[in-house]
């Protein structure tokens, strides 16, 4: 709920039927983005003391552990992190497009564990299938892949506006300078993490984001040649002849290959004089930290 709503500055009501927005700033995709405000009732709100969103692990409220809706199915439990059951609605409104009672969602974090439970027979389906495995289960009798061009994107983000980063070796505002950012770029071999860790299934991209995503325009699509000899100029040029440290820290269990992605950046900007620490972690207490 925060994230459609983070840039809006007051909603009023115009009717029965008409709300009215007003943002902090001008924004030209408002309306795209509110394709994920998730509408509720206030009467099913307010009676179970849910009316404020809460974050998982830092609150609790009735609306963590129980499904508010009018959907195909039913919830019967939900733990967080763990396992939730849900069954077919017997009053759907609509007429249902599948033959399942019963559905129950399993959170298995390992991903050697979770193919393991699919080849065993113990799941009847994963999500999501770790890139080396895709061909072992493919020639599985009785499994098939469905598989379509992603539109998530991972990618190592720099924060020149904040100063001196607090993990590198020198105190000046480095990543501010833009022939640092540059041999950053220059240093990143993204092709080789495509066809290497991501095993051709991924996409190097000049931008936020790829094909398939409103404003995607392929003739902006194009990465500098990686350039070693280029990156090391640049940086001597920024006044760091011998590079520098910094840490990187990225998620393990949030997207495909995050930390592989990571660590092999690591590598490439490492030969490049820019070094750093990998700090991979869990997803809840990566995503606090970044905020």
């Amino acid at each position: 709920m925060r994230a459609p709503l983070s840039g809006v500055k007051e909603v009023r009501k115009i009717d029965d039927l008409t709300v009215e927005f007003e943002t902090f700033v001008p924004d030209p995709i408002f309306l795209q983005e509110q394709t994920n405000l998730l509408i509720m009732s206030k009467a099913w709100c307010e009676a179970h003391n849910s009316t404020e969103p809460v974050t998982i692990g830092k609150a609790d409220n009735y609306a963590l552990h129980n499904a508010m809706g009018t959907g195909p199915f039913t919830q019967v439990s939900r733990e967080p992190d763990r396992k939730t059951v849900v069954e077919k609605n017997p009053l759907w409104w609509d007429k249902p497009e599948h033959n399942v009672d019963r559905v129950e969602f399993n959170v298995i974090a390992s991903a050697p564990t979770r193919v393991a439970a699919l080849l065993s027979g113990e799941m009847d389906m994963i999500y999501t299938v770790p890139p080396q495995d895709i061909a072992r289960i493919k020639q599985t009798e009785g499994l098939k892949i469905l598989q379509t061009p992603g539109v998530a994107d991972d990618l190592s983000r720099l924060r020149p506006e904040q100063g001196e980063l607090p993990s590198s070796n020198i105190k000046a505002r480095t990543v501010k300078d833009v022939r640092v950012r540059q041999a950053v770029a220059l240093a990143i071999d993204e092709p080789a993490i495509a066809s290497r860790v991501m095993l051709g299934l991924g996409h190097p991209t000049a931008e936020m984001w790829g094909p398939g995503v409103n404003g995607y325009d392929a003739a902006l699509d194009v990465r500098p040649q990686v350039d070693p000899v280029k990156a090391k100029q640049l940086l001597t040029e920024a006044g760091y002849p011998d590079g520098f440290q910094v840490a990187m820290d990225c998620p393990n269990d949030r997207y495909v290959m995050d930390e592989q992605d990571l660590y092999r950046d690591r590598l490439d900007a490492g030969t490049r004089r820019h070094q750093g620490d990998l700090n991979a972690q869990t997803k809840s207490k990566f995503f606090h930290q970044d905020r």
